[in-house]
């Protein structure tokens, strides 16, 4: 039975779907290819993470978008979940945090007010954020006041940048220049 479960909430890279705001000066098609290329990486990550059980909610279908195979192959055996609307090492440090003394969840919010991890003990917990609105600038902090509510000791996970723009897609980039995801930005002129 694994430690903790390490959820990924994801988007299948379909064109006009994802990372929209990243054109221009991306092409649709660049976009996309950034979008699974990040998505890719993401699973890797948390499939290398000890003692972790990797989860996938999905909105749409990877069998619809880009890297459709792969995406399939990489996700191949993880538990999916349907829904609604980074490097190994750092997922390793919120799993390892996760297991500290007095820790039931792990939050790392997102500088544009969203959150990019979550980490329970217990995957039922996630239900006291199901009434959560997704994508809004208050994300982050109404999961924190969600999971505080229903009496969970909260660790925070360091704050990172979502990617949104082009700008925030080659900062992200930037300190993992061998990711999928980095290869993906660099085709952009």
């Amino acid at each position: 039975m694994p430690d903790v479960v390490l959820l990924v909430l994801a988007k299948a890279p379909c064109p006009g779907r994802v990372k929209t705001r990243l054109c221009p000066p991306a092409t649709p098609r660049q976009a996309v290819r950034i979008a699974a290329a990040s998505l890719l990486d993401a699973l890797e990550a948390v499939q290398a993470a000890e003692s972790a059980q990797p989860v996938v909610a999905i909105t749409g279908d990877f069998a619809d978008g880009e890297s459709a195979d792969e995406l399939q192959s990489a996700a191949n055996g993880l538990p999916l979940i349907r829904q609604r609307g980074e490097t190994s090492v750092l997922v390793d440090r919120c799993r390892r945090t996760l297991l500290g003394p007095d820790v039931d969840a792990l939050l790392g919010r997102a500088l544009d007010g969203g959150w990019w991890i979550l980490g329970l003990h217990d995957p039922v917990a996630a239900t006291a954020v199901e009434p959560v609105p997704m994508s809004q600038v208050d994300t982050g902090t109404r999961t924190r006041k969600a999971l505080q509510d229903s009496g969970l000791r909260i660790s925070d996970a360091p704050i990172l940048s979502d990617v949104d723009t082009i700008a925030d897609a080659f900062a992200v980039a930037d300190p993992v220049p061998a990711s999928r995801f980095a290869a993906a930005v660099r085709e952009v002129s």
